[in-house]
């Protein structure tokens, strides 16, 4: 199996004005023959600028769920506009189950976004935990994973996934 192209990258984005990363993950092979579900799950980005046209192209998708990997003050400045069929979930990618002020003592700086993206696998378990029980709860899908960028956070929560539903690892590295 080869790595995507860009071409078919491009034609899994959903069109959705002010934002630049939402897209589908369907469709991808799987190393037993199987082939990931279309419809069922999106990955996103700046969800707080969606429009009334964005809003009726999710409704078309059949959006019941969306699960927000920012952190509380990211949701605070700019809240989703997914509209009140939606049901909103939030769980912060870094700070998951740890109070307020326990996080803000004990906020790491990372050097790089590999850095990140080990901490988050090695220390934000019950985090990513969380946002998959979210996927699993029946009624919950279709659905959308997204923070800000809808890359590093989202990204390393769909990689997962994938490599759950036995997507191979050149196919995950290509929609991260």
């Amino acid at each position: 199996m080869t790595a995507l192209d860009n071409e078919e990258l491009l034609a899994r984005r959903l069109p959705l004005k002010g934002t630049y990363n939402v897209r589908e993950i369907g469709g991808y092979a799987t190393r037993d023959g199987s082939t990931v579900g279309w419809g069922l799950l999106l990955r996103g980005d700046a969800l707080h600028r969606v429009d009334d046209a964005g809003r009726g192209t999710l409704a078309e998708f059949g959006l019941r769920t969306s699960v927000d990997l920012r952190e509380h003050a990211e949701r605070e400045e700019m809240p989703d506009q997914l509209g009140p069929d939606v049901r909103l979930v939030h769980v912060p990618l870094f700070s998951y189950g740890i109070e307020s002020e326990e996080f803000a003592a004990n906020r790491q700086t990372f050097e790089s976004l590999d850095d990140v993206y080990q901490h988050v696998v090695a220390d934000r378990g019950a985090a990513l935990a969380a946002a998959m029980s979210e996927l699993a709860r029946p009624g919950a899908l279709p659905a959308i994973v997204h923070c800000t960028g809808g890359k590093d956070r989202t990204g390393i929560l769909v990689a997962l996934l994938l490599e759950t539903l036995g997507v191979p690892d050149e196919v995950i590295a290509a929609d991260f």
